[in-house]
């Protein structure tokens, strides 16, 4: 009897050093838990932080003198900056939900379009120039560079375009261009 007793203690008291273990594996775990939900904390507050400072960047940037559209997926203007508004004379509220196609001439035929939504699909960007037509109905020349935005699977979100007047450089270049015709007669 003295050896199962004894015995009986033995397990007893292994027994309660094995809750004993556990609990304090419990409590480490608890506390594993507790460490990993204020890192997973910092690090959103992190991203979060860095989101919002390209936010701000990319604000700036967009209210920039550099005219600046953003359409959705479908091609429909979502936002457009005081440049771009001023260059063509429309108001923000009139360009908002329109297709950049209000803006088509007969200088932008099938084949440039068809370029234009090539280089976009294949590449991501396109870079040209096109004449636009203003709100008033008179044509501006302008550089023009699209760049599609893809979110992380790859998906088109958006387009963003950005311009340049160079008004001035296509009247030089017809300027160049009529003095040569008119030389060579």
């Amino acid at each position: 009897e003295d050896i199962r007793g004894n015995w009986s203690d033995y397990l007893e008291e292994r027994f309660n050093k094995a809750i004993e273990i556990c609990n304090e594996l419990i409590g480490e775990l608890k506390d594993v838990e507790i460490l990993k939900e204020k890192l997973e904390k910092i690090d959103y507050e992190d991203r979060k932080m860095k989101q919002d400072n390209e936010l701000k960047l990319s604000s700036y940037a967009f209210d920039s003198s550099s005219p600046m559209i953003i359409t959705d997926e479908k091609n429909n203007i979502i936002k457009v900056n005081q440049a771009f508004c001023q260059i063509l004379g429309y108001s923000k509220e009139e360009l908002i939900g329109q297709n950049p196609r209000i803006f088509k001439t007969a200088h932008q035929d099938k084949t440039l379009v068809e370029d234009i939504w090539n280089n976009l699909k294949i590449n991501g960007t396109w870079s040209g120039d096109v004449y636009n037509k203003k709100s008033n109905g008179d044509l501006i020349a302008l550089r023009s560079t699209i760049t599609a935005i893809k979110n992380d699977d790859g998906k088109v979100t958006n387009y963003l375009a950005q311009y340049m007047d160079i008004k001035k450089k296509k009247d030089k270049e017809l300027k160049e261009s009529l003095d040569i015709e008119a030389n060579s007669r």
